[in-house]
C-alpha cells in the first residue's frame, strides 16, 4: 500500500490512469515564471565594522566607507606563532602534523567568533598582550604603535625542523669539563656513565673562529626527549619508549634514539640553557645567586641557582651542579668554583650586576631540627633507635617483604624525618609482629609514643618548609610562613596565663600524645605514672623550645652592603623617602647602564607619584590593603594595572628576587632523591644535570625569545618619529 501511494503522488503520473503519461511543462520559461523571487537576507554577523580595526587588530580595506576585506596585522607584523608543546605521549602517538601556515590571514566575512579563534590559535602570546593593552582603554595611537615594529625580530632559538646554536668559548669550556671524558682533559668534572661511553667534545661541537656551533637536526625529536627526561625517565626508558610507541602507532617519525644519542641531547640541552641564560642576563640590571653544597651518590656538588627580576616578573633558574671532586666544602672553594663558572658562562661585566649572595647558613630553620630532636633523644634515645629500626626493616628479607622499604632520613631535613616517621607509624602493627620472631632489640613504648607525636607534628613543619622552597619565594613570604607555623603550635599547645611569657599546657600535650595514633592512648595508659610525667614534660620542653626558636628566627641576606629594601606596594608608604633615595643612588650606575641616563630620575618620580597617591586616594589605599595577601607580581599587578610605576617595579623586582635562603637549591637535590627507585639507584652527571636542566628548558627558551621582541619594541620607541 505504501508503494502504491508513493507512485500515485509522483510527478508526471495521473492519479486516475497510471498508464497515461502527462507531459511535463518544466521548461526554462515556466520554471522562471513559477519560482518566487525572494531576497536573501544578509547575515549581519558577516558585516565588517569599523571598530574591528582596533578591537581585533585588523587592517581594513574599504569601498565607499564600507569594510569589504581586512588583513590580520598580527600575521603581517609578527607571523604565526609556533604550536604549543604537546605532552610526550601525544607527540609519540600523534599523526604527522601539517606545517604551520606562513601566509597572512585575510577576512571577507567578519564573524567575530571566527576572528577570535584565529587570534587565539595563531597568535596566543601577542594576542594576550594586545588584549591587555586594549582592555586598559589605550588610545588608538597606542594600539597602532603595538604593530609599529620595523626591526626584524631576532628570537634566541628559531622555529623549524632543525636549528643551529652558536656557543661561546667559555660555555664550551664548561661543557667540555663537565660532560666529556677525553683523556687529555684530566681536570674534567665528569662522573663517568657506562651507558654514554666515550665522549669526545669535537663530535658535537664544531669549532669556528669565535666559538663553537652545535646543530640539532631533528628538533621535534630533541624536544620530545627533553620532555621525557623532565618526567624523570631514565635514558634507557626514554629510548625504549620511542620504540614502543612508534611500533604501536606505526609512526616512527621521531626516530629511535639510543642512550648515546640521548646523552648527546643532554650536552646540547645544557649548552643551550647556558646560552639562553647568557642572553637573558645581558638585559637584566641586577641578579643574585644561591649556592649550597650537597652530596649525591657519594659525590660532592656545589649547586648554583640564579634569581633576577625581568619586566616586573621574578625568575629563578638552575645554573649548574658543579662537582667538588677532592675539594673540601669550604667557603673559599665555593667562591672559587662559582667565579670560574660565572666568568666562563657570562661576559666580564657579569659580576658588576651581582647584588645578592645566599649561601648555606643564611636560613636557620634547619638548625632547629637538631635542637628539637635532642629533647626526644633525652626521652627515649629517639634517633639512635630510629636508625636501628630502619636497619631492621632492611636487614631481614622477611621484614622487608611485609612492610616494604623504609625511607632513610637526614638529621637536618624536616621532609625526610616526616616521611620516615610516617612510614614507621603506619607500619607499627606489622613491625611489632615481625619483632616477635627475631632476637633484634624491640623499641620501647616510650619510643613509639615519640615517633607517633613526631609523625603528626612534622606535617605542619614540612608544609612550612615546602613554602620556603617555592621557586620565587620572597623574604616577606618566608617570614609569613614562619609566623604561621609558630601560631599553629601556639594555638594547639599553649594555655592562657597572666604572665608575659606563654606557657605550654601539660594537659594539651598529654591529650595530643593520646590522639597521635590509633594505638597511642592504650600505650600511654599502660605506662607507669612516673614515665608518663617524664614523657609529657620532655615534650612540653621540646615544643616550647621550638616555638621560641621559630619566633626568633632572623633571615639574613647579603644585599650588597645595603639595607634590605621594602618591595611590596603596601609597605612602601611606611618607608622613609631617604631610604629609597639612598637605594637608588647606590645602584645608580647599574640602572643607567641598563635603562639609560634618565633611569634614576624616572624611578624617583614614579616613587613620588606613588607616595602622593597613597596618601590622598582612598580607593588606592584600599587596593594597597587588599594587596598584602598577594605575592610580589600579584600585588603590583593589582595595584598598578596601567603600569604607571613600571620603572619603579623593575627596580624593586631585582631585590625581590634575592632569595632569603637556599631552600630552592636543597629542593633540587630532594627532587633527584625522589626520582631514584629500585631500578635507578644512582644518577650520573648526565642524568642529574639532565633532570635539573630539562625542568626549565622550555621556560628559559620562551623568556629568551621574548627578549627579541622586547628589543625590537625598544629600538622602535627610540627612533625619531619623523623619519
Amino acid at each position: 500500500m505504501a508503494s502504491t501511494k508513493r507512485n500515485a503522488n509522483r510527478p508526471g503520473k495521473h492519479s486516475g490512469s497510471p498508464s497515461k503519461k502527462v507531459a511535463s511543462h518544466r521548461d526554462v520559461n515556466n520554471v522562471l515564471r513559477q519560482t518566487k523571487i525572494t531576497k536573501c537576507k544578509t547575515d549581519e554577523r558577516n558585516k565588517g565594522l569599523n571598530k574591528y580595526e582596533f578591537e581585533f587588530g585588523l587592517t581594513p580595506a574599504r569601498i565607499n566607507m564600507n569594510v569589504i576585506q581586512a588583513s590580520c596585522r598580527f600575521c603581517q607584523t609578527f607571523g604565526r606563532e609556533e604550536r604549543p608543546q604537546v605532552t610526550v605521549f601525544d607527540a609519540l602517538i600523534s599523526k604527522r602534523c601539517r606545517a604551520n601556515r606562513t601566509t597572512t590571514q585575510h577576512f571577507t566575512k567578519f564573524r567575530t567568533d571566527n576572528i577570535q579563534k584565529h587570534m587565539e590559535n595563531q597568535h596566543p602570546k601577542k594576542w594576550a598582550e594586545y588584549v591587555a593593552l586594549r582592555d586598559n582603554l589605550a588610545p588608538p595611537e597606542e594600539l597602532r604603535s603595538f604593530f609599529a615594529v620595523k626591526k626584524e625580530i631576532d628570537p634566541f632559538l628559531t622555529a623549524g625542523s632543525s636549528v643551529q646554536v652558536w656557543v661561546p668559548n667559555g660555555i664550551a669550556s664548561v661543557i667540555r669539563r663537565l660532560l666529556s671524558n677525553e683523556p687529555e682533559h684530566s681536570q674534567s668534572y665528569i662522573v663517568s656513565d657506562d651507558y654514554i661511553g666515550p665522549v669526545r667534545f669535537s663530535d658535537d661541537f664544531i669549532d669556528t673562529e669565535d666559538g663553537f656551533l652545535i646543530e640539532i637536526e631533528k628538533r621535534k625529536q630533541f624536544d620530545t626527549i627533553i620532555q621525557c627526561i623532565n618526567t624523570s625517565s631514565s635514558f634507557r626508558a626514554v629510548a625504549r619508549l620511542f620504540v614502543i610507541f612508534g611500533e604501536a602507532t606505526g609512526n616512527m617519525s621521531l626516530g629511535k634514539p639510543n642512550e648515546k644519542m640521548i646523552g648527546r641531547c643532554i650536552r646540547h640541552l645544557v649548552a643551550i640553557n647556558l646560552c639562553a641564560l647568557r642572553h637573558i642576563m645581558r638585559k637584566t640590571w641586577a641578579f643574585s645567586i644561591m649556592a649550597d653544597g650537597a652530596s649525591h651518590d657519594s659525590e660532592g656538588y656545589l649547586d648554583v641557582r640564579m634569581s633576577f627580576g625581568f619586566n616586573g616578573q621574578l625568575h629563578n633558574y638552575h645554573l649548574l651542579a658543579i662537582p667538588m671532586q677532592d675539594r673540601s666544602h669550604s667557603g673559599f672553594n665555593y667562591s672559587d668554583l662559582v667565579l670560574d663558572v660565572m666568568k666562563n658562562v657570562f661576559d666580564d661585566s657579569i659580576l658588576n650586576k651581582l647584588i645578592g649572595i645566599t649561601s648555606d647558613g643564611s636560613h636557620q630553620l634547619n638548625l632547629l631540627v637538631d635542637e628539637f630532636l635532642e629533647a626526644f633523644d633525652e626521652i627515649a634515645a629517639f634517633r639512635s633507635t630510629l636508625g636501628s629500626e630502619i636497619t631492621f626493616t632492611r636487614k631481614f628479607d622477611t621484614v622487608r617483604s611485609v612492610v616494604g622499604k623504609c625511607p632513610t632520613y637526614a638529621t637536618t631535613r624536616w621532609e625526610s624525618i616526616h616521611h620516615t616517621c610516617k612510614f614507621m607509624a603506619e607500619k607499627y602493627e606489622q613491625l611489632m609482629e615481625c619483632h616477635e620472631g627475631k632476637t633484634y632489640n624491640k623499641p620501647s613504648s616510650t619510643w613509639w609514643l615519640c615517633l607517633f607525636v613526631l609523625a603528626d607534628l612534622t606535617k605542619a613543619i614540612k608544609k612550612c618548609f615546602k613554602k620556603m622552597q617555592y621557586q620565587n619565594v620572597t623574604k616577606h613570604a618566608q617570614y609569613r610562613a614562619l609566623t604561621k607555623l609558630a601560631t599553629t603550635f601556639q594555638m594547639q599547645f599553649e594555655e592562657d596565663s597572666d604572665g608575659t611569657e606563654p606557657i605550654v599546657s601539660r594537659t594539651k600535650v598529654s591529650d595530643f600524645i593520646k590522639m597521635a595514633s590509633y594505638s597511642s592512648e592504650d600505650m600511654y595508659n599502660e605506662l607507669p605514672l612516673a614515665i608518663q610525667d617524664q614523657v609529657v614534660l620532655g615534650m612540653v620542653h621540646a615544643i616550647a623550645r621550638f616555638i621560641v626558636g621559630v619566633k626568633n628566627l632572623s633571615i639574613e641576606v647579603n644585599y650588597d652592603d645595603a639595607p634590605s629594601p621594602t618591595i611590596l606596594p603596601a609597605e612602601l608608604p611606611d618607608l622613609k623617602p631617604s631610604a629609597i633615595r639612598d637605594l637608588i643612588r647606590l645602584h645608580e650606575e647599574r640602572l643607567k647602564a641598563a635603562f639609560g641616563d634618565t633611569a634614576t630620575t624616572v624611578s624617583w618620580t614614579e616613587y613620588q607619584n606613588f607616595l602622593r597617591r597613597s596618601k590622598s586616594d582612598s580607593a588606592f589605599k584600599r587596593l594597597l590593603d587588599s594587596s598584602k595577601r598577594e605575592r610580589f607580581e600579584g600585588a603590583w599587578r593589582q595595584v598598578d594595572p596601567e603600569r604607571k610605576y613600571w620603572h619603579l617595579i623593575k627596580f624593586l623586582a631585582a631585590f625581590a628576587a634575592v632569595s632569603p635562603g637556599t631552600h630552592q637549591v636543597e629542593g633540587d637535590f630532594s627532587d633527584l632523591k625522589r626520582i631514584k627507585g629500585q631500578h635507578r639507584s644512582c644518577l650520573s652527571n648526565y642524568a642529574m644535570e639532565g633532570q635539573l636542566q630539562a625542568k626549565q628548558y622550555f621556560a628559559l627558551i620562551s623568556l629568551a625569545n621574548d627578549i627579541g621582541y622586547q628589543d625590537a619594541i625598544n629600538e622602535e620607541s627610540t627612533e625619531d618619529p619623523d623619519e
